[in-house]
């Protein structure tokens, strides 16, 4: 899968995704639109619930640097994985308790169905694939 230059100068060097997210989250989120245009930093409802007891799986995690998406706490086991080796390196050691793994989100090492839920946060535009056959592969392992 070839990346575009853009985004193969900031997934390929971890510190200008730093610097990406200090921007997005720092100044756009917390100082200039909830400062000032009074907004929520995260306007969609807790669905923080629905993961309990489910097998989850998380499609490009990332670096697991950002506060985006809802928490998922309590689920039965949680599987996450990135098309990035340093990425899905950094989030495993955040995440011990959780099965992290290097991975193409359009050619899932997965069963059918063999998942209850499956998730992704703020990825989708970064993959230069249909996000039709991504959400498809994700449609094929989720129950």
């Amino acid at each position: 899968m070839k990346k575009r230059i853009h985004e193969k100068i900031l997934f390929d060097h971890p510190v200008i995704y730093k610097i990406k997210g200090l921007i997005i989250e720092g100044l756009i989120w917390n100082i200039i639109l909830s400062r000032i245009f009074r907004m929520k930093s995260n306007p969609l409802p807790d669905i923080s619930d629905n993961f309990v007891g489910r097998r989850v799986l998380i499609a490009s995690c990332g670096p697991n640097d950002s506060t985006i998406g809802p928490p998922i706490v309590g689920a039965f086991q949680v599987t996450a994985f990135d098309l990035s080796y340093t990425f899905t390196t950094k989030f495993a050691t955040k995440r011990k308790d959780w099965n992290v793994y290097c991975g193409d989100v359009c050619n899932m090492p997965h069963r059918d169905k063999e998942f209850d839920i499956s998730v992704i946060y703020v990825s989708l535009h970064h993959i230069p694939v249909d996000a039709q056959k991504i959400l498809g592969e994700m449609a094929r392992v989720t129950r």
